[in-house]
């Protein structure tokens, strides 16, 4: 019998990926691990990740819980933190830009570990169908299902279904909702958004998550029956040693 090393490395992604993107119109890139990627459809999502959009754009991103993120254009949004097995929840922060947000099965399971950061204020949700936008001096939230919770530095205010916050310069009023009005509100918002230029330094280099399929075998004549022994993968995906054995 002969035994040789076998240097075994399995293709797999470092991280869990946590959603994808099912919709892009125009431009929107993504910021991992100080990589600028050019978002494309089909796309894989990661916690941590940086997503900005541009222009007349339009992204829609479903999560693995089947949450869906709808982005407008000019956009800035993080995804915190995420995990749809044990100990859900969902936290993401909204820098700038519009949002649209309909909960998953974290929502129904977790709605406390349901939560979205803006710059004046923190979300959470009751199985929750909802609309923020962050201006520079302008933020506002509809209600379209459920309702939503939002604590501003000054006051918690609770938003039923067909109700809407405003928030301009620190100043927080709680509306019933008008589409016509709301709509306008927010028109006028978005023409006062400074536009985006697409990053010039975007990556077209593999993402650095995944690792590279290699399996090396040394002087080894396998046109035989080959049994593998010994051969164990780390759960980060790391190379392992083992024996095979040529019967």
């Amino acid at each position: 019998m002969k035994y040789f090393v076998l240097f075994f490395i399995i293709s797999v992604s470092l991280f869990a990926n946590v959603g994808k993107i099912i919709l892009l119109k125009g431009k929107a890139t993504i910021l991992r691990e100080k990589n600028i990627i050019q978002a494309k459809l089909g796309d894989t999502i990661f916690t941590n990740d940086k997503i900005d959009t541009y222009k007349k754009t339009k992204l829609k991103i479903i999560l693995n819980d089947n949450t869906t993120l709808t982005f407008g254009q000019n956009t800035e949004y993080t995804l915190d933190a995420y995990n749809d097995k044990k100990n859900p929840k969902l936290e993401m922060t909204l820098l700038s830009g519009l949002l649209t947000t309909v909960s998953g099965r974290i929502g129904k399971i977790a709605p406390h570990k349901f939560k979205l950061r803006t710059k004046t204020a923190l979300i959470g949700i009751r199985g929750t169908h909802w609309r923020t936008f962050v201006g520079k001096r302008y933020e506002n939230s509809v209600c379209f299902k459920g309702a939503i919770t939002i604590k501003t530095a000054k006051k918690r205010f609770e938003i039923p279904s067909g109700y809407m916050l405003i928030t301009k310069d620190g100043v927080s009023q709680k509306f019933k909702m008008n589409m016509k009005f709301y709509n306008s509100l927010l028109k006028r918002a978005q023409a006062k958004q400074k536009l985006k230029v697409v990053s010039t330094q975007v990556s077209q280099t593999k993402d650095p998550r995944i690792e590279t399929n290699t399996i090396q075998v040394q002087n080894a004549n396998l046109n035989t029956n080959v049994k593998i022994n010994n051969v164990n993968v780390s759960s980060k995906a790391s190379a392992t040693i083992g024996t095979i054995k040529l019967d």
